[in-house]
């Protein structure tokens, strides 16, 4: 199991490599010019994008195992059809989690070091790692060495070691995506299929939604907590996407940004479709289960409560508004129309 001590470790020592990624480019020449590496604020900023992902890793997992551990508690989970109340339950889920996790991280990372290798492009020509005549289009501080009349006398041994190792956290950042990404898709695809589990198949257990629940959540108010909490998280950290967008100089996108256009809306969907799939077949049978008991206090209640995660509350209408504005940061990502993330921003404030 990954302690959430070892995760902020992680996003803070690459935060403080990617703030002497900032000083070596000024000792070395680069930082500044047409398309200095500290004027690029999609590269210079990540020492701020590192702590924004860090903190988008941690939650999208703690707070899934609090939506876990809150299953029992909120009379979901069930055994024999029972209300089974025994706080630690579904531990042998959690800990079986944990060691999945363990296996995401593997895979994020070799993903992120693909993906990023693949983004470099141009640079494996350039550096003379590949043989192609393929030159890079942009003249920035990635090339500062063939560009004497923007950057003095840069070494191009230095300045390929400076591009390896801030293509190297960039590699980090993109992996880490693909992390928050896997965490919520696995999350959510287990609680959609609980009762196909082997805990759940061994022991008896599957979850009913609570029609009964005070708070008008059907017992889920921990998970539309880490859903609302999700997106707000999310609408800060694609501002990296964005600001690597409105710094893309050429007028048709690099690879990076045909990557981020193709995998972004997975990871703004995800988080909603899966669980909305989910609730509304246990809806269902909530509504069967109330039906069949012909009790009228049942069915007030189970009226009064609210499929959507976003009503209610408000951490929901937060979230609500940070879901909104991260699909207009996405229509920025995909259009480059700066006016229209503007207009869509100031329709919803």
């Amino acid at each position: 199991m990954i302690n959430m001590n070892t995760t902020w470790k992680v996003f803070s020592t690459l935060a403080v490599a990617s703030i002497f990624a900032n000083l070596i480019s000024i000792y070395i020449g680069i930082a500044w010019g047409n398309g200095g590496y500290i004027e690029k604020l999609n590269w210079s900023l990540n020492p701020i994008f590192f702590l924004v992902i860090g903190l988008l890793v941690n939650l999208t997992w703690e707070l899934y195992l609090d939506a876990w551990n809150s299953l029992p508690t909120n009379s979901l989970l069930y055994k024999d059809g029972l209300v089974e109340k025994e706080k630690n339950s579904l531990y042998p889920l959690i800990n079986e989690l944990s060691k999945i996790r363990g296996y995401l991280i593997f895979i994020s990372v070799v993903l992120g070091l693909a993906f990023t290798s693949i983004d470099a492009g141009c640079l494996w020509s350039e550096y003379g790692v590949l043989s192609s005549e393929e030159k890079c289009k942009e003249r920035d501080f990635s090339v500062a060495f063939s560009v004497p009349t923007v950057f003095v006398e840069v070494d191009k041994v230095i300045n390929g070691l400076f591009v390896l190792f801030v293509y190297f956290l960039q590699g980090a950042i993109i992996a880490a995506g693909f992390l928050v990404f896997f965490q919520v898709l696995v999350n959510g695809f287990v609680f959609w299929r609980f009762e196909k589990t082997k805990l759940a198949t061994s022991k008896g257990y599957n979850l009913r939604l609570n029609h009964k629940d005070p708070l008008g959540e059907f017992g889920l108010s921990e998970i539309n907590r880490a859903l609302n909490t999700v997106y707000v998280v999310i609408a800060i950290g694609m501002v990296i996407p964005v600001l690597s967008a409105a710094f893309q100089e050429n007028e048709q996108p690099d690879l990076g940004q045909l990557l981020i256009r193709t995998l972004v809306p997975f990871l703004l969907l995800v988080p909603l479709i899966i669980p909305l799939i989910d609730r509304y077949f246990r809806i269902k049978e909530a509504s069967i289960r109330v039906s069949v008991s012909e009790d009228k206090e049942d069915a007030k209640l189970f009226k009064e409560q609210k499929l959507w995660p976003f009503e209610g509350t408000q951490i929901g209408y937060i979230g609500k508004v940070a879901a909104i504005i991260a699909f207009a940061e996405y229509l920025y990502i995909f259009t480059g129309d700066l006016a229209k993330l503007v207009e869509s921003v100031k329709s919803i404030i």
